[in-house]
């Protein structure tokens, strides 16, 4: 008895050890998941109450699609406002699924509903329209990838198709016109080079890639003043916000940005003048350029360049270089179109007195064995400065060209529009020719030294010479008016009278005495220029291709004689003669013009 009672208080002992031992750990493990809890309940607060904001912005961006909305493209209109390329609205047959669709729906039960409701629409309208509506796939393929958005069925339906519609679009629910735009373009065949067409493309937004509709097209100029003035046509888009539910199909709009429409375009061009220009080259089948300039602002009221191209064609049509902007682009030798400004240099720097007689047997004898032929074989006999121009002799002006010499030759360059870009509205599509001279010539560097024969060609506008219409236009400008201008092709564009040419007056009125002679001196290459009861001047050219081609024709026109404010440019590539094919059609339209004007 002795030895078991000694032995109860040694378990007991173990006992109470064990007891403790789990009580701690009991503790520590309370206070484990108190701590957890604690944790969990911290964690909990913070997502509910300090990021519960940028939860819930998350979830609306999840739920919201940011749409863009195209702008109204400005038009183009001609100086009396008379719309060319204007705007439109175009109508579209579309389909909500939002409309159609039960909450409830699956995508797929989604798709039968929409595709059941087309076909019935379909039906009703016609047979073509049923033979064009979206198939299933394409269907299926929206309803994935543009879920919101409703779809598109038929675009730019006709008057009838939409009063159809509508006298029953209670039957067909879901169903809804979408208005959208699309280019016109009145007299489509008129100034096409310069006005230029649109194609569908991505608008200009440097951040669409938000938008969900990111792959929208809207017009976007091509070509011409289309494509050169695209940002100040096209306007600002704008921007819808719509919220969906959850399978991201539409609800409501949140909120909106209205579009802002582009800017309209008040061009200088008259096209009635700009009409008959090229209905005279049409009807003779002609290629070439004819321009009309207003010498007292510097607004062209014609730059037709033949031919052009239909702008309603869904291709414009390239043969012939109907897209070429021969106005502003073609190069041309100029022909006896560089006399007078030849005579008005030598004039000033009195390398030639205006009485000053030379003789013409009808050539001009040059080194080598080489001759230059006169158009008037049996040869002019002795004539001076306003004959010479009157009658356009070659050998006059081949000798006071070799008399100009290189010194004179690189002068005459500088003076004029000749062998650069004008920096008009159409600076891109100006091409820059040649100012045909020794400096030129140097610049080529294998090209041989400039020669008396080089000055010879040179004074009757053969050789290298190439120049365009435009420049041929503001360099008769610049020699008549005695003032340097900026060409206008935009009627808010402030006129600009750079600089005076300090022309000498005595050297001015005998060149302006030619070119009047030019046109009413009996033997005057020009007399077809002649209209009754104003007074004009002209010079006509004739322009050697080479080969079996015809001479480029050209004529420049001017009146009032006295102090002319209308000056008018005619060239017709391989036609012939200047004074007998471009000088009857450049007095048709300064005809038409001064009647108007």
């Amino acid at each position: 008895m002795h030895i078991e009672n000694r032995s109860f208080p040694a378990n007991e002992s173990r006992q109470d050890k064990t007891l403790l031992r789990r009580q701690k750990n009991s503790y520590a493990l309370l206070f484990f998941f108190a701590a957890l809890s604690l944790l969990l309940l911290a964690c909990l607060a913070s997502l509910q109450i300090f990021q519960s904001e940028s939860f819930t912005q998350q979830s609306q961006r999840q739920q919201t699609r940011k749409l863009y909305v195209p702008a109204k493209r400005g038009m183009i209109c001609d100086r009396y406002g008379k719309p060319l390329n204007y705007t439109v609205p175009m109508y579209s047959l579309v389909i909500r699924p939002d409309l159609l669709r039960d909450p409830r729906d699956t995508k797929s039960i989604t798709l039968e509903k929409i595709s059941s409701a087309i076909s019935e629409l379909a039906l009703y309208l016609g047979a073509d329209y049923y033979r064009f509506m979206p198939d299933r796939a394409q269907l299926a393929a929206h309803l994935n990838k543009r879920t919101p958005m409703p779809i598109p069925l038929w675009q730019d339906l006709d008057a009838h198709t939409m009063a159809r519609w509508n006298a029953r679009r209670l039957d067909f629910p879901g169903s809804e016109l979408m208005l959208s735009w699309k280019r016109q373009y009145a007299y489509p065949g008129l100034a096409s080079q310069l006005r230029g067409y649109t194609r569908l493309g991505e608008p200009e937004t440097p951040d669409l890639k938000e938008y969900w509709n990111a792959n929208f097209k809207e017009p976007v100029g091509k070509s011409g003043l289309e494509y050169l003035l695209n940002p100040e046509l096209r306007g600002a888009g704008g921007s819808e916000l719509l919220q969906t539910d959850v399978l991201s199909f539409r609800n409501n709009v949140l909120e909106s940005k209205q579009a802002v429409n582009g800017n309209d375009i008040l061009l200088t061009i008259d096209i009635e003048l700009q009409s008959l220009a090229e209905e005279m080259y049409a009807e003779y089948d002609y290629k070439g350029a004819m321009l009309l300039l207003d010498a007292e602002n510097g607004e062209l009221l014609v730059l037709a360049s033949c031919p052009g191209f239909d702008l309603n064609a869904n291709k414009p049509e390239s043969r012939q270089g109907a897209q070429f902007n021969r106005a502003v682009s073609g190069l041309y030798a100029p022909g006896s179109t560089i006399k007078p400004f030849m005579a008005l240099y030598a004039l000033e720097k009195g390398l030639l007195q205006s009485d000053e007689p030379y003789h013409c047997p009808g050539y001009l004898e040059l080194r080598g064995g080489r001759s230059i032929a006169c158009h008037r074989r049996q040869g002019h006999g002795d004539l001076a400065l306003v004959e010479a121009l009157a009658k356009s002799c070659n050998v006059f002006f081949c000798r006071l060209g070799q008399k100009m010499g290189p010194q004179g030759w690189d002068e005459l360059a500088e003076l004029f529009a000749f062998g650069r870009r004008l920096n008009t509205i159409l600076y891109r599509q100006e091409a820059e020719g040649i100012a045909y001279s020794p400096h030129w010539l140097k610049a080529q560097k294998q090209s041989p030294r400039w020669t008396e024969a080089d000055s010879a060609y040179a004074g009757i506008g053969q050789g290298k010479w190439l120049v365009t219409p435009l420049q041929m236009l503001l360099s008769y400008a610049m020699l008549l008016t005695g003032q340097q201008m900026q060409l206008k092709l935009l009627l808010d564009e402030p006129s600009q009278l750079l600089q005076s040419c300090n022309w000498q007056p005595e050297a001015q009125a005998q060149v302006i005495a030619g070119m009047q002679a030019c046109v009413y001196a009996p033997e005057g290459t020009g007399r077809a220029l002649q209209i009754p009861g104003h007074t004009m001047l002209g010079k006509t050219g004739t322009a050697e291709v080479g080969g079996a081609r015809l001479p480029q024709a050209w004529c420049v026109a001017a009146s009032p004689a006295e102090k002319p404010r209308f000056i008018g440019l005619a060239l017709v590539e391989n036609a012939g003669g200047g004074g007998r094919v471009a000088a009857p059609l450049l007095k048709k339209l300064m005809q038409a013009a001064l009647q108007k004007y």
